[in-house]
């Protein structure tokens, strides 16, 4: 079953040339990217992004190839080969690999990704030159996914040229001299936490393949003692400590839970914070019947991205620590049909109670359940 899911939306999306609409794409409207006043610009974001009807070709919004997406594909080709020996996986690869390294931002030595369209947050105003430590660090992750069916060398120049942009442009913050964070976007003030769970996850994954401290261990207990300060006492952890980023949510929780895993693995880690913040996770933010909470204290929406990560961190606890969740990560899997899949081979924005908002978007939901579902089809794998 997940072998024709993956095949039927990996058809769907070469079809489609890759290209679609997102949820966040309003300002690529020329008419609404006019407007300089931030509150504007994400009430704008907000309203099409929640709109069941589309109404973005009307605003002059056209289909792109997101960068996201190309990370993600990168790899899921690389694991399709990985998995399946077949040289056409390698040759997409190849091809999203030249697609991924052509879209970054460089400068001098460096090179970093970011979003391919203007946004606004509470947090940002960037453009669609902007880069940010996110997709720079999904590009990477990417990068050394590929590295691993290739040994291209050159793989290890651009990896290298990725963390002198996080390191120089966008700057470790000192709290004090063992605690650190790193910005967002350039000039970020406030700290977010996933993000920071992602790269000492990604250092730490650089240094192992490499077999050498490309980056510091110091650095990156830095950024781990930031994640334990700012972890509360039930073994969650909000988006940011801003006033308007006291929130948590299943998404941004799996991000952090998946990195503090790798760093449990590889003794990198060694309090009981890991385990504190799976608790939580598995008690807070799933229902009985295995459904995703996009928050902690609601069921819906019932979320594409938010469902994706859940599969990819459960996934992730059972082949890196042999906790049975096999009945869960199952029951995910099969909410995830149930009522977000289509068979013509891509997933569905999400599912209100009321509703269903069936935009497709590639780079929020089709690419990362894709890439998830790889990870579940190894955990399930192990399942006696």
């Amino acid at each position: 079953m997940i072998n024709n899911i993956i095949d039927h939306s990996l058809n769907y999306l070469e079809k489609n040339e890759y290209k679609s609409f997102d949820y966040f794409d309003a300002l690529s409207s020329p008419l609404l990217n006019n407007f300089s006043n931030q509150l504007i610009r994400r009430i704008s974001i907000q309203l099409i992004g929640k709109s069941i009807i589309n109404i973005r070709p009307l605003l002059g919004i056209k289909r792109k190839l997101h960068t996201k997406l190309i990370s993600d594909l990168l790899s899921i080709y690389s694991k399709l080969y990985n998995t399946r020996n077949e040289e056409i996986y390698l040759r997409k690869a190849y091809s999203i690999y030249d697609i991924l390294i052509t879209r970054g931002i460089k400068s001098n030595d460096k090179i970093a990704w970011g979003l391919n369209f203007p946004y606004s947050s509470r947090f940002v105003d960037s453009n669609e030159n902007t880069p940010n430590i996110f997709n720079t660090l999904n590009s990477v992750i990417s990068l050394l996914d590929f590295y691993k069916v290739t040994n291209d060398e050159n793989i290890i120049i651009h990896v290298k040229s990725s963390l002198n942009y996080i390191f120089e442009d966008l700057g470790l913050v000192e709290i004090t001299r063992n605690c650190k964070w790193l910005r967002y976007y350039p000039g970020q003030t406030i700290p977010t936490y996933n993000v920071n769970a992602m790269a000492a996850y990604v250092f730490a994954m650089v240094n192992n393949i490499y077999k050498n401290e490309i980056v510091s261990l110091e650095t990156i207990d830095s950024l781990i003692n930031f994640l334990l300060d700012g972890q509360n006492k039930n073994g969650s952890w909000f988006y940011s400590e801003s006033k308007n980023g006291k929130w948590i949510d299943g998404f941004h929780s799996g991000y952090i839970i998946e990195s503090l895993s790798y760093m449990n693995i590889n003794e990198i880690l060694h309090d009981d914070s890991f385990q504190k913040s799976v608790s939580y996770y598995i008690d807070n933010l799933f229902t009985n019947e295995g459904i995703p909470k996009y928050y902690n204290n609601k069921i819906y929406p019932i979320e594409s991205q938010n469902c994706a990560q859940a599969i990819q961190t459960i996934s992730k606890l059972i082949m890196n620590h042999k906790f049975d969740y096999f009945i869960l990560l199952e029951n995910i899997i099969d909410n995830v049909i149930k009522h977000l899949y289509n068979s013509n081979g891509y997933f569905y924005y999400k599912k209100e109670k009321y509703f269903t908002n069936k935009n497709i978007f590639f780079r929020w939901s089709i690419s990362p359940m894709l890439l998830a579902l790889l990870f579940a089809q190894e955990a399930l794998a192990k399942k006696k």
